[in-house]
């Protein structure tokens, strides 16, 4: 690591190499810590990554760029900051896309239904999982990344009755206390959830 750090300080023409080096450096380290479950030294790590691209004015649409903003919506899920999961996940997919890397848009789509799962938002989920289903149907041998999509579009399809149900169950307590527009409106949101769930 630092002899990949002195050599981008000193410029030379093999500099974008070494720079590429150091950036991966950040993201392995970063992972490693990911995998260890230490969060937050791995955003600190995979930060580091970015602000590197940032300095040395890495193209926005490099895959190096991609890697760590993959990772780090994966750190955000882990921390449950979901708006910078979502954000980090979405800056991903949009390199994946430009750089025409159809398996790491697919994982992307895969990351982002999860955030979108965690938070009970079940048709986004549905709707990014869908997307990855298309996109992969596209690439060859990945039969393993299919099976993976449609067990979280089942695993949606369950968490949505769950919650059909709940909302019935609210909505009977809510009707026995005598609070009509309350019970209402949970009968409401179970129905949708249960057309929901039979579209899935």
């Amino acid at each position: 690591m630092k002899l990949a750090r002195v050599l981008k300080e000193n410029p030379s023409s093999q500099k974008s190499l070494f720079l590429k080096e150091l950036i991966d450096a950040y993201n392995n380290m970063g992972m490693l810590e990911l995998e260890l479950d230490n969060y937050e030294e791995a955003e600190k790590l995979l930060v580091q990554g970015l602000k590197i691209c940032d300095e040395e004015e890495v193209h926005q649409y490099d895959d190096a760029r991609s890697r760590l903003h993959h990772n780090l919506g994966n750190v955000y899920i882990e921390l449950r900051n979901w708006n910078r999961a979502k954000g980090h996940i979405e800056k991903d997919i949009e390199i994946c896309r430009k750089i025409r890397h159809t398996q790491g848009e697919a994982k992307g789509f895969i990351n982002l239904g999860e955030v979108h799962s965690r938070v009970q938002k079940y048709e986004d989920a549905k709707l990014c999982y869908n997307k990855a289903l298309q996109i992969t149907k596209c690439l060859e041998d990945e039969d393993a990344l299919m099976d993976q999509i449609h067990q979280n579009i089942e695993t949606v399809t369950k968490a949505a009755k769950g919650q059909a149900l709940a909302k019935v169950n609210i909505g009977n307590v809510l009707d026995s206390c005598g609070d009509w527009a309350g019970a209402l409106q949970a009968y409401e949101e179970a129905y949708r959830q249960c057309l929901y769930a039979m579209l899935l």
